[in-house]
């Protein structure tokens, strides 16, 4: 992608399997990469693509729309190639042309799906689309998620804890429908719960994504009353979970900056800053203790806390 954006030329040699050659294959159809089969090939593409010259001018030119644009041209283009009123005098709806840009919307949906297949977390948090973020104005705070699992949702004395450090807690919609109690009992007392996912791995990342945002997301809207605002993935988020949190019903995407156990609490925390407190098969006394010491940790800090629901 920054390759594409600073006008690099790109070869794609020896992918990864499945998606990987699949994707490359597509994307080099689509005119933004070429992809070298074999050694002897990659020295021709080279050769081709590190000089001036109609090959690297076609390549940079391709993948360059996927970047540039401008919305005087749209409407132009839109002007033209339409009739606003048919032979009766009828005023009819604009249809998109086809033309020159089917060939760049072709590429950027090639491109977000093979980003989408083979990049994580650091990607999603760079990209910044859909992803959380601390309010501007708000420079000495810290927001901050605890997930609990099914033993600790058992647990009141770490409930009251959770409760009263002011953090969200975050809960797979499995977990919530085995604990419907305990979930009423936070959501009474204002605490906020934050989607953690649907509790149960697929294959498909399309699948997992729209599982964990859209099906997660109406269980706990109807366990807790209140459809969740931030979706917390426990496993690494790409840009299907991009996509599916800005559709429909929409969710903030929350990366962390820091996630951790019980057992590794940060000694220093950072303004600023979002910290994720992972309880998963750890012992509720345990975190009981660890939500008590992260909140003088923060204090001692002389930070505020803020739940995960405060960004945006």
């Amino acid at each position: 992608m920054e390759a594409f954006a600073v006008g690099l030329p790109v070869i794609t040699f020896r992918p990864i399997a499945g998606h990987g050659k699949d994707n490359a294959e597509m994307m080099a159809r689509s005119g933004v990469n070429r992809y070298a089969h074999d050694e002897d090939e990659l020295q021709r593409v080279l050769r081709d693509v590190t000089q001036p010259g109609p090959a690297r001018a076609g390549l940079v030119g391709t993948a360059h729309q996927l970047f540039t644009g401008d919305p005087s041209d749209d409407v132009a283009e839109l002007a033209a190639a339409n009739c606003s009123f048919d032979r009766k005098g009828r005023v009819v709806a604009l249809r998109a042309p086809k033309g020159r840009r089917s060939i760049t919307i072709t590429a950027a949906t090639l491109v977000f799906l093979y980003v989408g297949l083979t990049l994580g977390a650091q990607a999603v948090a760079a990209i910044g689309v859909g992803v959380a973020k601390p309010p501007a104005n708000v420079q000495h705070g810290v927001w901050v998620g605890v997930r609990l699992d099914d033993q600790q949702l058992r647990d009141r004395a770490l409930l009251e804890r959770v409760g009263a450090l002011g953090a969200s807690v975050v809960v797979d919609a499995q977990t919530a429908q085995r604990h419907p109690r305990s979930i009423d009992w936070l959501a009474e007392r204002g605490v906020e719960i934050a989607n953690g996912g649907w509790g149960k791995g697929t294959f498909l990342p399309w699948n997992q994504a729209r599982d964990d945002l859209d099906k997660a997301g109406q269980v706990l809207a109807h366990e807790t009353g209140t459809p969740p605002v931030e979706f917390v993935s426990a496993r690494r988020p790409d840009a299907f979970d991009q996509f599916f949190s800005r559709r429909g019903v929409r969710q903030h995407l929350v990366v962390p900056d820091h996630n951790f156990g019980p057992e590794s609490l940060p000694t220093a925390l950072e303004a600023r800053k979002v910290y994720l407190l992972d309880g998963r098969e750890r012992d509720a006394k345990a975190m009981e203790i660890a939500v008590g010491d992260l909140g003088i940790r923060i204090r001692h800090s002389g930070l505020h806390l803020h739940p995960l629901g405060e960004l945006r």
